[in-house]
């Protein structure tokens, strides 16, 4: 399952917190929690938080957000560029042990392979297939992606489930009053691979598939740890 920051909710956190991309690192933090409190299985960041956060002077955001996960019981994995001493970039959040997993999977415009493993290092898809099932070898070799569909159909229907960060924060803050509007409840997230991402315009590397022209890099993460879960 895929949570974005989609325009939607680019909109809803200028309204309501007053800034604009990037978001302080607290908020991912606190949908995180309580994403792992409903029961989600496992959580996995496609967000590369390189740089220490813009919001650090007023808000000491990166300590914020490393407390806040390193309460966090369940497998969270967070990506980064893996260089090719085999040596991942710099995380600046100062989370105990994070698990870091490689992004830089690929340089085509269409993704039509996926390499698991990258100087030496897990790719996110690898990581997030070995952390769910502990006990499954997945394969390490590179593989042609089994796409399940496009990004989105005609009629407006994504392949994967996607739930748009404001309504995660809306449940978040307003429970039983935002289920009933929503029409979604914390169980809709229990025992899911959840992936933060990003599918606003200007926030996301754009991909293309060979099934869709538009496709966002997330999604690309989502079916390969399909695929090497299946």
């Amino acid at each position: 399952m895929i949570v974005t920051a989609d325009q939607p909710s680019l909109d809803e956190i200028r309204q309501q917190k007053g800034y604009g991309w990037p978001w302080q690192r607290e908020l991912w933090a606190a949908m995180a929690t309580y994403l792992a409190n409903a029961g989600a299985k496992e959580e996995v960041f496609d967000l590369v938080f390189s740089e220490p956060s813009i919001y650090n002077d007023t808000t000491d955001d990166d300590n914020a957000f490393a407390v806040t996960m390193n309460a966090i019981k369940i497998p969270v994995l967070y990506a980064s560029v893996v260089k090719e001493d085999g040596k991942f970039n710099n995380f600046a959040p100062p989370v105990s042990s994070p698990h870091l997993a490689a992004a830089n999977v690929n340089t085509s415009k269409i993704y039509r392979q996926y390499t698991p493993v990258v100087y030496g290092k897990d790719s996110l898809a690898l990581a997030a297939a070995k952390a769910a099932y502990p006990t499954a070898t997945p394969r390490t070799e590179p593989f042609s992606l089994h796409y399940y569909g496009p990004y989105i159909t005609p009629a407006g229907k994504h392949t994967f489930s996607y739930v748009s960060v404001a309504n995660v924060l809306k449940l978040r803050s307003l429970g039983k009053q935002a289920e009933s509007a929503l029409g979604i409840t914390p169980d809709f997230f229990k025992g899911k691979i959840i992936l933060f991402g990003t599918t606003a315009l200007g926030t996301y590397d754009l991909k293309s598939s060979p099934l869709s022209d538009i496709y966002p890099g997330v999604e690309v993460q989502a079916t390969a740890i399909e695929n090497l879960i299946e």
